[in-house]
């Protein structure tokens, strides 16, 4: 199983001025928008600004891409992490926190 970093996102109150502020402001180039969400890029980073599901609260997680989504959830759950499975549109993917809690969604990369 190979990990690569991924990208980083931001769950956030409200897209559209969050996309201004990191624009105008901080100079992040727009890339796409993909639904409710918009990908911004700055040197080579990107993040994603997600709109928050009822009772979040913002935040941000990253996303770390593999060869073996079995094969990293079957890693995490034998180390006794608990995993929970996530899709959006047609990405199925999981999601596991770390020690201290920092939530990390492990990609298919294909």
């Amino acid at each position: 199983m190979k990990l690569k970093m991924g990208e980083y996102n931001f769950k956030c109150r409200d897209v559209s001025e969050s996309q201004k502020f990191y624009q105008e402001i901080l100079g992040f180039k727009f890339v796409e928008t993909e639904g409710d969400c918009v990908r911004l890029e700055l040197s080579d980073k990107r993040i994603l600004l997600m709109p928050l599901d009822k009772n979040e609260e913002p935040r941000i997680t990253f996303d770390l891409m593999t060869d073996s989504v079995p094969e990293a959830k079957k890693k995490l759950e034998a180390a006794g992490y608990k995993t929970e499975d996530r899709k959006y549109e047609d990405w199925k993917f999981f999601a596991v926190k770390d020690p201290n809690g920092l939530e990390i969604e492990i990609i298919d990369e294909k």
